[in-house]
């Protein structure tokens, strides 16, 4: 450890000597006609190598020339590519325009599938759809197979459920959101990753830290954003299918059409599993059977400039069978109905540009039952989120705020194992300051109050520092607090997959907690190829938590944190083009997660102390073929204790403690273009390992339990499935 932290310091010590004598900056921001931002962008010096790539924004900062005037090259794949006149230091607006005859021309450029962005004062990783589209992706649980931020593992070896963790604690204290509205609340923490399938999504938006007061007060470890398909980035006809060797199968269609002021996107998905397999002859099912349907028909209006306008209905449905084939034994049903609307309303002001209002709402209702051998548990909860959000700035646009209020609402109302009703109402308001005057600063500094209707006011500070000690580099800095209420069950549901007694503490309060951190990134060129660094560090600590304990085997309990809780992220990040074609990116991570279990400081279970990743993507020069790659380790981690995994050949007794072995999964996919129809065939965990007898004990034992599960359950597998993208 101590090692390890030496060199990620030399090699931060070697970035910071790289700064050179400060420079002065031009900065803007790329869109097309509509006022959409381009992702990607090139500008470069004209008659120089030297330029930049604007970010999923738009916005771009290169540096400035040593004498004015001069012409930027501002050129974008499908668009006419645009030289504009920069004849002192201030912000560019460009306004790029769709190509009207490209034939005879030919425009190579190369997006990086995933990037970190180096104006941005939050750390942003950005994942593409050509990214997702490296795997099979099938939702959005499925989604970083390729990516060493966010860890991915199933929470039980029956309902084929999974959770994610980000800076090594659970997915619940990371903020889900769709297009900044909220997306995992509640009863959606159960199976909700799911919900999203992978061919909906134009890309992914990866935040470490706290992040904004503008979105809310629940981010503690930072924030998935995911932006769907809209009416105006959808393709005309988009259709996707998918067959496993597992006997899944699944279907998406997207289309879009414009009907005067008005752009419409549908996305329709359906999934299903009717195969049963018994690889490890069990008596349980590997995966579960049954289906999932979801659809989507959101809306956009473009006849004003000033004004903006969209919103969707989404509805999804979902009825599945898990556990033993004889339902006598220990059967699993479960079913999921929600219904979504969600809308969002922007006003500018043309004639003073910099001052907008926008308001976010989201309604949703949600009707789950389960059934897990004799515990039922149903619940409904319903929903509403309100954001009004003002921006304007001080004096002149080098000091830009945002302020507003926010309103959650809540009523759940659960049956069976808990039969209780309520209603939880959170209020909030909030300010947020940027400022921009400086060429090489930025400070976002934000402060909300929220006022939660049982446990009372809230305040949550919040800092992002972002440094450009030269155009090429970035450093952060960031610090500040969240905190949620914890719904414990349904955020633990795979523990239902046992006979465990549940012992939950009547006096459970919010979660508090403190993230502070920093990051350094750096992109260089090197024998004429791109490559990118990027080193992280992030510490959080409980002032509250819900801790949810394992460790008296046949019991689960939940109860206010008594001690200390914190979690210490080291992770280092490389990509690098090796050729024409070929890239190569790696990571690092150390974690050290603790927590306080009925008096005694221990490591959290099921959290690896360290992890690596290896992707390797190669595509032909005429991009008709593309080959993909990932290899990831998977470090130790705690496991409870359970007296069936004493003689566990995967796990390693250290001073009384289970403490699993590392282990690798191999990932691959192939695929094939032809103008535009692609077929992929692809293989997941090719190395096959997994792990020794998930299920413990017959389920008519006290002891039985599938919920202690640190490895895939399920051995290799492969897909096939074709994409058909139908362009204008």
């Amino acid at each position: 450890m101590k090692r390890l932290i030496l060199s990620l310091w030399g090699i931060a010590s070697a970035l910071f000597c790289m700064a050179q004598t400060p420079q002065d900056y031009i900065k803007g921001q790329v869109v097309d006609q509509n006022n959409i931002p381009l992702f990607g962008a090139n500008l470069v010096w004209e008659g120089t190598t030297k330029g930049v790539v604007s970010d999923e924004e738009g916005f771009f900062q290169i540096e400035a020339p040593s004498s004015f005037p001069k012409q930027l090259v501002v050129s974008y794949v499908g668009f006419k590519s645009k030289l504009v006149k920069v004849d002192k230091l201030k912000q560019y607006r460009i306004v790029l325009n769709e190509s009207i005859n490209l034939e005879g021309v030919d425009v190579n450029s190369k997006i990086n599938s995933t990037s970190i962005s180096l104006v941005n004062p939050i750390q942003v990783e950005n994942i593409s759809s050509c990214e997702l589209e490296k795997a099979a992706c099938c939702n959005l649980a499925e989604s970083f197979e390729t990516n060493a931020t966010v860890d991915v593992n199933f929470t039980d070896a029956i309902t084929g459920a999974r959770k994610i963790q980000m800076l090594g604690l659970d997915g619940v204290y990371t903020q889900i959101t769709q297009e900044n509205l909220p997306l995992i609340r509640g009863l959606g923490s159960a199976y909700g990753l799911t919900y999203t399938p992978g061919s909906w999504i134009n890309k992914i938006q990866l935040s470490k830290g706290v992040g904004s007061v503008v979105n809310g007060f629940s981010s503690i470890t930072g924030q998935i954003d995911l932006e769907l398909y809209k009416p105006q980035t959808a393709l005309p006809l988009f259709l996707n299918g998918y067959a496993s060797s597992e006997g899944k199968f699944e279907k998406n269609i997207i289309f879009s059409e414009q009907k005067g002021n008005w752009i419409s996107a549908t996305l329709l998905h359906a999934s299903t599993s009717s195969v049963t397999h018994d690889k490890n002859d069990d008596g349980f099912r590997d995966m579960p059977n049954g289906y999932l349907l979801s659809a989507l028909n959101r809306w956009k209006y473009v006849g004003n400039d000033d004004f903006h306008l969209s919103f969707g209905l989404k509805a999804t449905m979902e009825d599945k069978l898990a556990g033993s084939f004889n339902s006598d034994d220990f059967e699993v049903k479960l079913k999921n109905n929600v219904i979504e609307f969600f809308s969002s309303t922007g006003w500018l002001r043309s004639s003073v540009p910099g001052k907008s209002m926008a308001l976010q709402t989201n309604f949703r209702w949600h009707d789950f039952n389960s059934m897990f051998n004799t515990n039922k548990y149903d619940a409904k909860q319903n929903s509403a989120y309100i954001n009004y959000i003002y921006q304007s700035f001080i004096i002149n646009r080098d000091h830009v705020y945002k302020a507003g209020i926010s309103y959650y609402a809540d009523r759940f109302d659960k049956k069976g194992i808990l039969d209780t009703t309520f209603i939880d109402v959170i209020a909030g308001a909030y300010f947020e300051y940027t400022f921009l005057g400086n060429q090489k600063y930025t400070i976002v500094a934000g402060l909300r109050t929220d006022y939660h209707d049982k446990y009372g006011t809230f305040f949550t500070p919040r800092l992002n520092f972002k440094w450009n000690p030269r155009s090429d580099m970035v450093v952060r800095f960031s610090g500040g607090r969240g905190f949620r209420t914890s719904q414990p069950l349904v955020e633990n549901i795979g523990a239902l997959a046992s006979n465990r007694e549940i012992l939950i503490a009547s006096n459970l309060m919010p979660e508090e907690a403190n993230n502070f951190g920093g990051n350094i990134s750096k992109t260089f060129y090197l024998f004429a190829k791109e490559g990118s660094i990027n080193l992280d560090a992030y510490y959080t600590f409980f002032e509250n938590q819900v801790i949810v304990n394992r460790e008296t085997q046949g019991t689960l309990s939940f109860d206010n944190l008594e001690g200390n809780s914190n979690s210490k992220v080291l992770q280092m990040d490389f990509s690098y083009n090796l050729s024409e074609g070929l890239d190569v990116k790696g990571s690092y991570k150390m974690q050290e997660v603790v927590a306080t279990f009925d008096g005694e400081e221990k490591f959290v279970p099921f959290v690896p102390k360290a992890r690596w990743l290896l992707n390797i993507a190669y595509q032909t020069p005429f991009e008709d073929w593309k080959f993909d790659l990932t290899l990831q380790n998977i470090g130790s981690s705690r496991i409870p204790y359970h007296n069936l995994l004493v003689d566990n050949s995967q796990l390693d007794n250290r001073d009384g403690e289970f403490w699993s072995e590392p282990f690798q999964k191999l990932n691959t996919q192939i695929t094939h273009v032809i103008s535009n129809f692609e077929i992929y065939l692809g293989g997941e965990n090719l190395l096959d390992y997994r792990q020794e007898s998930p299920i413990l004990d017959s389920p008519e034992s006290e002891n039985f339990d599938a919920s202690l599960i640190w490895a895939p359950t399920m051995g290799r597998f492969f897909y096939l499935g074709f994409r058909y993208k139908f362009k204008k």
